[in-house]
């Protein structure tokens, strides 16, 4: 036989099947088009010029390379809907005398077709669009448009590459299948469903287990290091305990349906269940997967969209003055009072001289150092095994040592302390001890324990928030009479690679109210002028926040923009999962609704029957990711942390607006596809 003729066979059985095959080709055309997209920005040379876009150029690496992974795992999966409906067909070949080299070279062209058409489609469409997603990335970010238009040819080789590679994998996973199946196998696979399972109470209480330790480490979670560490375990666990659930639960909630007689024993739940049991177990796999892809799509949309409109937030609590002229030494001397003066007059007068009145003007001089907190010691050399060490990183902290004397300065309080005695404040920790003590030989009597709610300890907040930028560990302040005398004893303290442990710093910070573009003007005239009379000090820094604005916008901005991207392809993978689960079940049913028909089944109790079944399970994914989603949010808050913002509010409402319109989303795609269940059982074209 000619090579045509197997070419035709592949492409009748491409048109034949379009309800199978379309959906699948569009999104295999979304998902490479997709894969372009992220790799021509990921390689621009108009973001590789501007300010920050190294790291957006980064962010959208890593994004193919999530894509890449998922593409692989996700077209896998789905092609193997294709594969079991197109098994009966095979079989007839091979019955009608077609050897299994034939029907080889017959699916070599199919995958050839789809490869082509997936491929060709993509980057069309993705070279097409790919302008449009620039400057809709560009608009996000709030930086210039360019107007340059170019073709990646890097991005094509490493998509037809990828996407290659896969249809070729599925090519070969098919020829298996093909070639180890009988021709009885292949004809009776369509109507080889699932034997009613038992119902697995182990499994089940292992979901549930597995489950609960998930959530537990979500809500219990304090720290935002530990969140980072745990947040891809709790994921794990997450995953494993959703596929438990929804296999053997979705099991048992069959069993218990058709206990309850009133319910069961109804013409359209007595089919619609008995259909749900007889091939639950894979029923249930389909579910959870739209469940955690569900579960992504909520999380990284909420997560990322709450930090592009929370950037204004996250850069107050990370510069909360609008300059802020920090100088660092190794050496206790060298913060002497002489230094920290002449900061404070320089400063000043600098700020003047540009036409500036500094408004809540202030200084601070401190030391800090970063340990682990276990009771009332802040230990900085942890000893043990590595499991140990990572248990005690939880409960990390930074102390910081300030003179009381800068904190009567902003408050207008005087206070009497001893020689050993401190003031103590800890932002989000309660410490409850009277002493504390700072490495093995330093203690100090805390004398009082500050609130921020206290109206004593006042404006001291911008003292405390000065100290933001330095880390997002949890804080704990200790205000001392004897500075000197406090920096002197702790410095003996050195880190495992020895080093030493206490950095000491003088600040100088104030507001100017100016608009921004004449803040960024203040900020550069500023640092040019202090250059010219710089302080002794080891090193220096001079941060405005005007000057990080476009940083945090094009940080957030970029997250938001791969955030959106990864979100499309998982909801492609989701309708297609949902379509295709449908479909499958739909011509499995086909026969005994057609059955049911015959013996007096009417239309309108085939809907009815339809409905129930789908009601039943089909929003058990949503309703699933929604719990996933309260419990996550916890520790998502924390990752949220590690970029500075602490807008509850905002990821609460960023949160609620993703699942709603999501919602909305899933049930006009379970509209559409139990019209296309209906149509297929009721043998509608």
């Amino acid at each position: 036989m000619r090579v045509g003729f197997y070419f035709g066979l592949a492409k009748d059985g491409i048109r034949k099947n379009k309800r199978l095959y379309l959906p699948y080709i569009l999104t295999c055309v979304g998902v490479v088009m997709i894969h372009y997209i992220l790799g021509f920005l990921s390689k621009n040379p108009f973001l590789a010029s501007v300010q920050g876009g190294n790291f957006i150029q980064y962010t959208l690496g890593m994004g193919t390379w999530v894509i890449s992974i998922f593409s692989c795992i996700f077209l896998f999966y789905t092609n193997s809907f294709l594969i079991r409906r197109r098994k009966k067909e095979f079989g007839l070949y091979n019955i009608l005398g077609m050897g299994r080299k034939h029907i080889g070279l017959i699916l070599l062209f199919e995958s050839l077709i789809v490869a082509g058409l997936a491929l060709g489609g993509g980057l069309a469409a993705g070279i097409l669009f790919s302008k449009l997603a620039e400057l809709g990335l560009l608009n996000i970010l709030k930086m210039q448009i360019s107007m340059d238009f170019h073709i990646s040819l890097f991005s094509v080789k490493r998509t037809i590459l990828l996407y290659l590679g896969i249809f070729l994998i599925l090519f070969l996973n098919t020829l298996r299948q093909i070639r180890f199946q009988s021709a009885l196998t292949l004809l009776g696979s369509e109507r080889a469903g699932e034997k009613p399972p038992k119902a697995n109470w182990l499994l089940g209480i292992a979901g549930f287990l597995l489950l609960g330790i998930a959530y537990y480490a979500a809500v219990s979670i304090k720290d935002p290091v530990a969140a980072f560490t745990i947040f891809f375990f709790a994921v794990i666990l997450v995953i494993l305990a959703t596929y438990l659930l929804l296999i053997a639960g979705s099991v048992v909630l069959c069993r218990v349906l058709q206990k309850n007689k009133k319910f069961y024993y109804r013409t359209q739940n007595y089919v619609s269940v008995s259909s749900m049991l007889y091939r639950m177990k894979r029923n249930g796999a389909g579910l959870a997967t739209i469940c955690i892809l569900s579960t992504m799509v909520l999380v990284i949309l909420s997560s990322t969209t709450c930090l592009y409109f929370g950037s204004e937030d996250a850069l107050s609590n990370r510069y909360p003055s609008e300059v802020m002229v920090t100088l660092c030494e190794d050496e206790a001397g060298a913060v002497s009072d002489e230094v920290y003066g002449k900061l404070d007059e320089l400063c000043y007068q600098l700020a003047r001289d540009n036409g500036v009145e500094p408004k809540q003007y202030s200084t601070a001089r401190f030391g800090y150092l970063t340990g682990v907190i276990l009771e009332d010691q802040v230990k900085t050399q942890l000893e043990g095994n590595t499991e140990r060490v990572l248990g005690e990183l939880q409960n990390m902290v930074l102390v910081m040592l300030c003179p009381v004397a800068d904190y009567e300065k902003v408050t207008g309080r005087h206070v009497e302390l001893s020689q050993d005695e401190v003031l103590l404040y800890s932002d989000d920790i309660h410490y409850c001890y009277d002493t504390i003590r700072v490495g093995e030989n330093t203690t100090f009597r805390v004398k009082e324990k500050l609130d921020r709610e206290d109206p004593a300890f006042g404006e001291a907040t911008g003292l405390t928030n000065s100290s933001k930028s330095l880390s997002f560990v949890s804080q704990i302040w200790l205000f001392t009479s004897d500075f000197d005398r406090a920096l002197g004893d702790i410095p003996q303290l050195v880190d495992d690679y020895g080093k030493k442990s206490l950095t000491y710093e003088m600040v100088c910070y104030f507001d100017t109210e100016l608009p921004r573009k004449e803040q960024l003007s203040f900020g550069s005239r500023f640092a040019e002028q202090y250059k010219e009379q710089p302080l002794p000090a080891s090193r220096y820094y001079i941060e405005t926040r005007a000057s990080q604005y476009a940083d945090f916008y094009q940080t957030f901005g970029g997250l938001l923009y791969l955030g959106i991207m990864l979100s499309v392809v998982f909801i492609l993978a989701a309708v297609l999962m949902i379509y295709y689960k449908q479909i499958s079940e739909g011509y499995e049913d086909q026969a005994r609704f057609d059955i049911m028909q015959k013996v007096g089944m009417t239309q309108t109790e085939i809907k009815r029957s339809i409905n129930a079944q789908m009601r039943t399970v089909f929003f058990l994914p949503l309703i699933l990711a929604g719990i996933h989603v309260v419990f996550a949010f916890p520790m998502v808050r924390k990752l949220l942390l590690l970029f500075g913002l602490n807008n509850v509010g905002l990821f609460m409402t960023t949160s609620a607006i993703s699942f709603v319109v999501f919602g909305i989303f899933y049930m006009v795609v379970y509209k559409l596809t139990a019209g296309a269940y209906y149509r297929i059982v009721s043998n509608i074209s």
